[in-house]
């Protein structure tokens, strides 16, 4: 079986699809086993890649707005243009939103101001695989759209482009994560304006409350769930 690249300014996409294959038949696929899994993992991207006609929905929105923001203000001046982007592997469909170079795995949630619980999807979004993992809490308040510091998932998409004008292959890359994660210049994306309060760390270690595959019963497959964030974890 061999894959191909027909159109070569998807080259950053298709690094992450062969790097997932790899990771998914690295072990515990046997040979008569080995193309169906390949095949599954191909489809699973196919459907990524599937373009989104009803754009995003205002969660989505938010969301966007959380990781464009530790993207654009926390990972962009600490990595460089290329590695920032790079990191930025949710689009992508991996457990966290971000994979940075020296292996932490960051999950970003947008949340309410003074909010104290986050909604966690899955086993594997708090799991680092034996990598150090972060929990990074964009704190958000609603406003009006021509409020001061009033911030729009466009406004931002904007901002990152023009950021990243002198890094061509970093805005490519940007743009065809832009893509997976549904976005459309077309659509309405002014639908909701917020302010950033500050954005909250907390480090996933053993004491910090979380569900893995690891650690519940025999025969459980997902869940969905809530923590609270108690100030003991509050970021410094």
């Amino acid at each position: 079986m061999r894959i191909f690249l027909l159109e070569p300014r998807l080259l950053p996409v298709f690094a992450e699809l062969c790097r997932d294959i790899i990771e998914f038949t690295r072990n515990g696929v046997d040979e008569a086993r080995a193309s169906g899994v390949v095949l599954s993992r191909i489809e699973r991207w196919h459907n990524l890649m599937q373009a989104q006609t009803a754009g995003l929905s205002r969660s989505e929105l938010r969301g966007l707005i959380g990781e464009l923001l530790v993207l654009e203000t926390q990972l962009l001046p600490e990595l460089g243009p290329d590695r920032a982007v790079s990191a930025w592997t949710g689009p992508l469909g991996t457990s966290q939103d971000f994979r940075l170079p020296d292996g932490l795995k960051i999950e970003v949630k947008s949340l309410d101001r003074d909010a104290n619980s986050v909604r966690i999807n899955g086993l594997g979004q708090l799991d680092g695989g034996g990598d150090p993992l972060e929990l990074r809490a964009v704190r958000l308040e609603d406003t009006g759209l021509n409020a001061d510091g009033a911030l729009t998932a466009s406004r931002l998409v904007a901002r990152l482009r023009e950021k990243l004008i002198d890094a061509p292959a970093a805005l490519r890359n940007f743009e065809n994560l832009l893509r997976f994660v549904g976005w459309d210049d077309s659509k309405e994306t002014e639908t909701i304006a917020v302010r950033l309060s500050r954005i909250d760390h907390y480090k996933i270690d053993t004491a910090f409350p979380r569900l893995t595959g690891a650690t519940v019963p025999a025969g459980v497959t997902n869940a969905e769930y809530t923590i609270v964030l108690p100030p003991v974890w509050a970021a410094t």
